[in-house]
Order: structure tokens, then sequence, then C-alpha cells
């Protein structure tokens, strides 16, 4: 067994720390010696440095690191390989035994004071993230695991009352493999697919990462699955960041915990509802000239193409705050280009009268998406579009002032001070306001809006390529 020191006990940052390494067994003069460190400090056990040394002729290898963590961190010696002619030779922690410095933490006065510290600082970090959800008055107390598909992750990590648990394996797609053979005898192919090779295929291209809250405390299941999946969805989206990938939550399980013991309370598979058109036909659009018509569209115009991308990501947002911003993102792009800025023209409003405020030429982007959908209700009923606002002049202020509060502030809060100020608040309010104005039932009207100036835009650009 190799014996193995840190020197000096204690360090600070950028302080060289020499590793020495002595009675290597089989090892060789001139073998390579890798040696691994990790840290510990009040946010989380983690690698911090590998290096190599060659073993010199009195049988010992020397490395020396210059570390710079930031923070009090122990550094321990975490792992050992000789790397000889006969093969390589490993020991990991605990056959080397408490081999650590502490670095920024002062002055450590034995190894014991050393793992001391060490001690504290897991105290501290079980005190930042064993942290209970939900509200502490709450008479019962659940687990919830959130399951993210198509998100790869490698390490275990931690947040405040929450773990990310990568997993080893993916979802192998068995039933889809079984629906395709299906489908390909209905329709009289002849390939058929392999199972084991789509299985392993899919697997691979469906990893799945866990989040695991441990303690949430809830009036019942249902609404421990509600805080969980708010909290899943914060995490999510840093996830996405840091994985430059989008996860899809696949299932919530819930457990009751009494006296500690798991009771199995329900589960949800969190497949998307469809909410799409459920008619079919001529009346729904599902017609071959109508799909012709948006395809030569979409080929001949760039812009109704990155339209219907921007379209077809806000359609299925579920943030009614994010909603709102994407949805109105379409409008201006699209009177950016179909009304134009300059030079400005004053906007008239369906009943004839000027667009109110200084602000009502078509160079302000309200007053201009006014005048694109105006263009598009011509023999609509307008009333009927726009509900719940009274009108489209309403509606605009609306929708307009939500996205502001999104833009602006990330979401809308009528609470805000700041926001309560804004010049747009009352607009926004509006759509908070009495039991039948919902958030989504605002967004709703703008979605239909959209909809409707979308599907008109291809057709009349499709339609000039029949």
């Amino acid at each position: 067994m190799p014996t193995a020191d840190l020197m000096p006990l204690s360090a600070s940052d950028g302080q060289p720390i020499v590793c020495t390494v002595t009675d290597l067994p089989g090892a060789v003069i001139g073998c390579v010696v890798e040696i691994t460190l990790t840290a510990t400090d009040a946010i989380a056990s983690r690698w911090v440095a590998s290096g190599s040394a060659t073993v010199s002729d009195d049988g010992t290898a020397t490395a020396r690191f210059e570390l710079s963590l930031g923070r009090e961190s122990v550094v321990r010696l975490a792992r050992l390989v000789i790397r000889g002619a006969d093969g390589d030779r490993e020991w990991d922690q605990a056959q080397l035994g408490d081999v650590a410095v502490l670095l920024n933490g002062g002055g450590a006065t034995s190894p014991e004071d050393v793992l001391a510290h060490e001690e504290a600082l897991r105290d501290a970090q079980e005190q930042r993230f064993v942290v209970t959800l939900g509200d502490s008055a709450s008479p019962r107390l659940f687990r919830v695991l959130c399951v993210y598909e198509r998100l790869l992750t490698r390490t275990a990590m931690r947040l405040p009352g929450a773990q990310v648990i990568p997993l080893q394996r993916g979802n192998p797609g068995v039933s889809d493999a079984q629906v395709l053979n299906a489908t390909l005898r209905e329709l009289g192919w002849a390939t058929q697919i392999d199972s084991p090779e789509w299985e392993q295929r899919t697997a691979a291209n469906r990893p799945w990462t866990l989040v695991v809250f441990p303690e949430v405390r809830a009036e019942d299941g249902q609404e421990a699955a509600e805080i969980a999946r708010t909290e899943r969805d914060r995490i999510g989206v840093v996830l996405a960041l840091n994985r430059s990938a989008s996860g899809r939550p696949v299932a919530t399980v819930v457990e009751e915990l009494i006296n500690g013991q798991p009771f199995p309370d329900g589960y949800v598979p969190e497949d998307e509802v469809y909410t799409g058109n459920l008619v079919g036909g001529f009346a729904a659009g599902e017609d071959t000239e109508t799909l012709l018509v948006h395809r030569l569209a979409l080929g001949a115009d760039p812009l109704l193409a990155l339209v219907m991308s921007l379209y077809r990501q806000a359609i299925v947002e579920r943030d009614p705050d994010i909603a709102f911003f994407r949805l109105w993102s379409i409008l201006e792009v699209l009177s950016s280009n179909r009304v134009g800025v300059s030079p400005p023209v004053v906007v008239h409003l369906s009943d004839g009268t000027v667009w109110p405020g200084k602000y009502n030429t078509t160079a302000a982007a309200a007053p201009r998406v006014y005048e694109l959908i105006k263009r598009h209700l011509v023999g609509i009923d307008e009333a009927s579009v726009v509900q719940p606002a009274p009108s489209l002049y309403e509606g605009i202020r609306s929708w307009y002032a939500r996205r502001n509060a999104t833009a602006h502030y990330g979401a809308f809060d009528p609470s805000d001070p700041v926001q309560r100020r804004a010049h747009w608040f009352s607009a926004a309010a509006r759509t908070r306001a009495g039991a039948a104005a919902t958030d989504h039932e605002w967004a709703r009207a703008l979605r239909e809006v959209v909809h409707l100036v979308v599907a008109r835009e291809l057709n009349t650009v499709g339609a000039q390529l029949l």
C-alpha cells in the first residue's frame, strides 16, 4: 500500500501544495503516478485537480499543485494510479485514508483539525440543501420524483430542496417500434423494424435525468406534485442553458411519508395534452390545396418561414407571461415588414377615429400591429375574435402591456410597485380583472388573432404561386 502526504497542512489560494507518494508497490523507477485531488467546501464536494509525477531513483513520486478555489475548502487525495508496463494499479480514497489539507481556512494545527473543518463544511452543505418545500404549516409530508427525457446529465447535483440525478439508461421506445411495425404492415410495406437495434439507438437519443424532491409539505398529493413541478420547471430552464438541451417532462410520482415510511400516493404521466384542432376535414384546413398553398408560401417567403417557426414555439408555451411575449413578437415582426415603419402613417381605428395619444403612427409598435390586424379583419366581426377584450384597440393595448411586463420585468406582477407606476399597468391589469378574464383567456384571444393573421398571410403569398 502506498503512503502519501499533502503538505503544508494549511495553505491559501495560489500557495503550492505538494503531494509526496512513497512505498509504491511494484513501481519501477521512471513509471508515471497519476494523482487526483477533490475538495469539499460549503457548497459541494468535487474534483479540483489532476496531476502526474514520475517515480524517482529513491522510489518516491512528488507532484506540485497550485489551487485557486476562492473559498474555505478541504482538499483531499482521492485517487492514485501507477501506470506500469505490466498494467495499471489503482487506489481510491477509502484505501488511501485521510490525506487532506485545509485551504483558505486559517491555520490548522493537526490532521484532526483539518477533518473537523471538513465536517463543518459538510454540515454547511446540509443546512443549505436539506430544505422542505411547501408550506411548513401543511400537515402532510411527501416526496416527489420528476423525470426529464432528452436531457443528459453526467453528475449528481443538489439544489435547496432538490436533487438532480443522472441515469445511465434512457427510454428505449419499445412500444414505438411495435406500433411502427404494425403501421408498416397495414400500409403493405415490406420493411420491419429490428426491435433490439431500435431500442439501443432510441435509448441513446432519449436519456433520462431525475429531479427528486425529498420533502414537500402539502395538503394532499396533488398540491405536492404542483409544488414540485413548479420548481422542476425552474430547474429545467437552468439545465437547458448548461446542457444545451431542453428536456421534456415525462412523469411525476408522489409518495407520502408517514413516520418515515413511504406510501404510494399517485403518479401523473407528463405527456403534453393535445390542445390542437379536434375538427378535421376541409373546415379545419385539412385539404390538399391549403397545404400546398401554405407550403409554397414558406418556400418563397423567408419572413413567413421565420414567423411559422416562432408560432410553433408559441402555441406550446404554457406560461401565460411568456406566451404573451412570444405571440406579440410574431405580430411585431410581421407588421414591421407588411405595414412598415417609415414613412410613418397615422393609424385610424376601425370606427374611423385616430389612434388616441401622441404615438399614433406606424412608427410605434402598438398602432402598427393594430393596422396589420385591422387589414385581416375586414369582413369579420371584430368583437367575436378579440374577446374578452371589448375591442381590438383595447385588446392591442392589453396584449402589448403584458408583453412589456414580460420584456422588462420577466413577468407581470400586479403587486410590484415599480410595475404599478408604469404607463401600461392599467392595461395589463385588465387581463387579471374579473372571474372570466383570466390570463389564459386573454392569451387564447391573442393566439387566435395571430393564427388568423398568419394563415391569411400564407394564403396571400401561396395563392400567387399556384
